[in-house]
């Protein structure tokens, strides 16, 4: 579990003809934190086909789209469709696909 940060409040306000900005934070109680569906972190679970478009990804400069020859890589080694990897990447909600291309949601992804 991450630990918690306090949330900070900004407000706008003008004090002797000055405009600037009133910070509060708002640290709430760990038993107010807890709810029911509080799991810890594991990396998305991703099959061969999916490393093999990230890796393709990363030689096309981060980007991925769908050709014959894609198409085919994906089909004959890895038993699977391109739109197949796409959906399961995106179900990782590390991708997102847009304009016939997938690509990370962060360039640190």
């Amino acid at each position: 579990m991450d630990n918690i940060q306090p949330l900070l409040i900004a407000e706008v306000v003008e004090h002797e003809g000055r405009v600037g900005w009133k910070y509060e934070s708002l640290e709430l109680k760990e038993k107010h934190l807890k709810r029911k569906d509080d799991n810890s972190w594991r990396p998305a679970a991703i099959g061969k086909a999916e490393v093999a478009a990230i890796r393709l990804m990363m030689l096309n400069g981060g980007y991925l789209t769908s050709d014959d020859q894609v198409e085919e890589f994906l089909r004959n080694h890895h038993g699977t469709t391109f739109n197949e990897v796409i959906e399961s990447l995106i179900l990782t909600r590390l991708f997102i696909s847009g304009e016939g291309y997938l690509k990370p949601i962060n360039i640190n992804t």
